[in-house]
């Protein structure tokens, strides 16, 4: 390693450092155009978003919601909105170079190289006439893996909802934001409406303007021995929420674990997907006992706390199924008929649809920190358990 130190501060030309600056470079350049991209999607009077908006909808036209290419607005692309990415690109490197100097300088050798990179990625797109790889054709969407890092299967989630999915190489906008996931428009089926989860659910929902919610009420619309007739309603369901449950003794088995896998299974058959829409979705009610385990000798807790872990087998079985985008919600004790506690309902709520809306697919609401804790528990210790029926006694 070469250096050599100044008034203000210190030269280092080390190929490693220079790479991993230069990644850095690239990562706040592609951040920089997701801000510039969602303040594209907001709505305003502003001249400047109006323009940018104007400018960004070429793109949208070239690859649209059916994920198809149309090639009449080929050149419209080209010319205006990958203008845009590449300045946006290069000016957020260059910040991130001006920043980065202060603190140990390549000799501008990473920048040099971000540039270059930059400029052969776009000259590549061009020359494809916009083709590359986060632009795939899907006839049915795949579904996302879920990790920091943005792929095609997470990029094309913006195209057929541009209001959300704004990252592009990264999440972190889509996290500060909170358009990690769609909300707006999905049709919603929910289990245990009446209880006191049940109900914050469905008002905060209805506040993010789902498009229905369909209350599926025990002894009503399905009993443990017949789901007939929410069949029906499954097959036009895009978010599946059971919130359903009891800590009776002598039910629970059957609420907590048999009748919450016999609907998912039922959903996972009836539910046919049509063309490139959103993956259908399955939230499902765990609980900080999967962590803990019962604190007591009641019998109820016992058999509650039991069903609730051979639940948790199925739901990490559930979350690695393609065929749907498993959320699984571990809440702390709260204010209900089961039992009091020091947080309510609504408040359960607000922080579950906080985590969604961030895309998490483990969604911790706690206050205790138990649920964080259970995150390691249910990902890398629980086996997935795929059985169509609890075997617990």
């Amino acid at each position: 390693m070469a250096s050599a130190s100044t008034s203000s501060y210190q030269i280092c030309i080390h190929p490693g450092v220079i790479l991993g600056c230069a990644i850095i470079h690239y990562i706040i350049g592609s951040l920089l155009f997701d801000l510039v991209h969602w303040k594209a999607h907001q709505r305003s009077h502003n001249s400047f978003t109006r323009w940018l908006s104007r400018t960004h909808s070429a793109h949208h036209q070239y690859f649209g919601r059916n994920l198809k290419f149309n090639a009449k607005f080929r050149y419209t692309n080209l010319v205006s909105h990958m203008p845009l990415e590449f300045f946006c690109q290069t000016a957020g490197s260059g910040i991130s170079w001006l920043v980065l100097r202060r603190l140990c300088s390549t000799a501008g050798y990473d920048l040099l190289l971000v540039t270059l990179v930059q400029i052969i990625r776009t000259s590549v797109v061009a020359w494809n006439l916009g083709y590359d790889s986060n632009h795939p054709s899907y006839d049915t969407l795949p579904k996302d893996p879920n990790t920091m890092l943005v792929g095609p299967q997470y990029h094309v989630l913006h195209h057929v909802d541009p209001h959300n999915y704004f990252g592009s190489m990264v999440r972190l906008i889509d996290l500060a934001f909170g358009t990690a996931s769609t909300l707006k428009g999905r049709r919603v089926a929910i289990t245990g409406s009446s209880g006191a989860l049940g109900k914050a659910l469905t008002a905060r929902l209805r506040a993010e303007r789902a498009a229905s919610i369909t209350p599926l009420r025990h002894g009503m619309e399905w009993s443990s021995d017949n789901y007939s007739a929410i069949l029906p309603v499954l097959a036009k369901t895009d978010i599946l929420i059971l919130a359903h449950g009891t800590k009776d003794a002598n039910t629970a088995l059957q609420a907590n674990c048999k009748s919450t896998v016999d609907i998912i299974e039922l959903f996972k058959q009836n539910r046919s997907r049509k063309g490139p829409e959103l993956i259908p979705e399955v939230w499902c009610v765990g609980s900080e006992a999967e962590l803990h385990g019962c604190w007591s000798d009641d019998k109820d807790m016992q058999v509650y706390t039991r069903s609730k872990r051979e639940f948790a087998s199925f739901a990490r079985a559930y979350y690695e199924d393609d065929a749907i985008l498993y959320r699984h919600i571990v809440p702390a004790a709260f204010d209900s008929r089961m039992g009091a506690a020091i947080v309510t309902a609504d408040w359960a709520a607000k922080v579950a649809l906080w985590w969604i809306r961030r895309g998490a697919q483990y969604v911790p609401v706690t206050y205790t920190g138990f649920a964080f804790l259970n995150y390691f528990r249910f990902m890398y210790w629980v086996q997935p358990y795929r059985k169509k029926q609890c075997t617990a006694k």
